[in-house]
């Protein structure tokens, strides 16, 4: 986890990877979506220091999408035990009650506003 305490130390740990750098951004990516302790915002922040704002973009996109997929394949395949690993059991509870038909709209609208445990809600979204 040190390697996240400064945009620096994130940034020189990724560069180590020469060529296989982007492929080590965009596991780091997806892993920060799976493995929640992984600051989201420092990794993008980062990615778009290093490959500019449309390459870091598209890279950072990827990742979390690929990350997310796994996320919700995972919890629709092993259900509510495997997610109560990862997430709170009052957490899951408070999203729950969500019907489905609603769920995509509530789902976006929480993407897309920060301060919500967004990665969390993958896992909660696929059950």
């Amino acid at each position: 986890m040190e390697i996240f305490s400064t945009l620096d130390t994130l940034q020189s740990f990724l560069l180590q990877f020469g060529i296989w750098t982007p492929l080590a951004f965009f596991l780091l990516q997806l892993l920060q979506i799976i493995i929640a302790p992984i600051p989201g915002g420092t990794v993008g922040l980062v990615g778009g220091a290093l490959f500019g704002t449309i390459g870091g973009f598209l890279i950072s996109a990827a990742g979390t999408l690929i990350g997310s997929i796994i996320v919700f394949v995972l919890a629709k395949r092993f259900g509510r035990p495997f997610v109560l690993r990862f997430v709170s059991p009052e957490l899951v509870e408070k999203y729950d009650h969500i019907k489905e038909s609603r769920l995509n709209t509530v789902l976006f609208l929480i993407f897309l506003f920060p301060l919500f445990p967004d990665d969390m809600l993958c896992f909660i979204a696929g059950l």
